[in-house]
């Protein structure tokens, strides 16, 4: 079989089909992450959010409005770069040797989204601070209001049943994703996008005698309420599940106002699957009726693990 000749023709064509297979690749990708975050466009470097101390809560309207002027949260998030490349060989493309890199550049496609659950699910083991600058999930997260016109903490609260003499066994999370605002945020500046250097007079072809093809997307991710997640590491059982709703269905915000949390998602790592089916599938336990029978969904995620 004779060289081929590569032609500005052949270098296209070549671009169109692994771009292709790297939007097949996007398709791919698990997309759990919508589920538990949410997504906030991003036009900026960095993206302040001052206004989660201030969640809007209806009351009677007696005498003049009050404002929720409160303690303003300097929380942001500065948005990330993130990369993935893949080097074509020119000899491949010379011998026609150019479909092994289809399935390359659709798992570059797959990892390019598949990031995004796992940066988003990974907030919850990393346990980093959040808007009031305390751990996402802590137990003395603070309580503001204002006594008069003076602002002050009118006490704390707790999002974490945290068993500090067993620091290694699996933790389960609990979240309230009914909110327009999730227990976390992906926030979303440039999606994912595929770019060559595929020019006969690049740097890389010259001097490596190969062309660059690259993911870059930036992004950033970060939490949201507290109020809306609860973290154990205690075991995955109807009572300790009892524990953890009872202690969402007290969760207030500032000036002790009962936000009304009502748990829908339960995060578990592969090792606590079984434990979790059990406490949320099963019909009886212990030949009693299972009162927790489809209670909340079940995901199940590595990247907690």
């Amino acid at each position: 079989m004779g060289m081929k000749v590569i032609t500005a023709a052949v270098l296209s064509a070549l671009k169109v089909g692994f771009n292709k297979s790297f939007q097949d690749g996007l398709a791919m990708a698990p997309s759990a992450w919508q589920k538990v975050a949410t997504e906030i466009k991003s036009t900026t470097a960095v993206n302040l959010y001052g206004w989660m101390n201030n969640i809007p809560k209806m009351r009677e309207w007696v005498g003049d409005r009050v404002l929720n002027v409160l303690k303003t949260s300097g929380y942001s998030l500065e948005n990330k770069k993130f990369e993935d490349s893949i080097g074509v060989s020119r000899t491949d493309i010379e011998d026609d040797n150019v479909g092994m890199y289809a399935p390359l550049f659709t798992e570059l496609g797959r990892t390019a989204n598949e990031h995004i659950d796992e940066s988003v699910f990974a907030l919850l083991k990393a346990n980093g601070d959040c808007f009031d600058g305390q751990n996402f999930f802590d137990v003395d997260h603070p309580i503001y209001g204002i006594n008069g016109t003076t602002e002050t903490v009118l006490g704390t609260y707790s999002n974490a049943d945290i068993d500090s003499a067993a620091p290694t066994s699996p933790r389960w999370y609990l979240l309230d994703c009914t909110r327009s605002i999730k227990p976390l945020i992906y926030q979303n500046r440039l999606d994912a996008k595929l770019t060559s250097m595929d020019s006969e007079g690049d740097e890389g072809v010259f001097m490596r005698d190969e062309y660059r093809h690259g993911v870059r997307a930036r992004r950033a991710f970060g939490y949201g309420l507290p109020q809306l997640a609860f973290a154990s590491n205690k075991p995955l059982t109807a009572d300790n599940y009892a524990k953890a709703k009872a202690a969402m269905a007290n969760m207030v915000t500032d000036n002790n106002r009962k936000l009304g949390v009502r748990p829908t998602i339960l995060v578990v790592p592969p090792s606590l699957e079984q434990a979790a089916k059990l406490l949320i599938k099963a019909e009886t336990i212990n030949g009693t009726t299972n009162v927790n029978r489809d209670d909340v969904e079940i995901l199940v995620s590595a990247f907690v693990a």
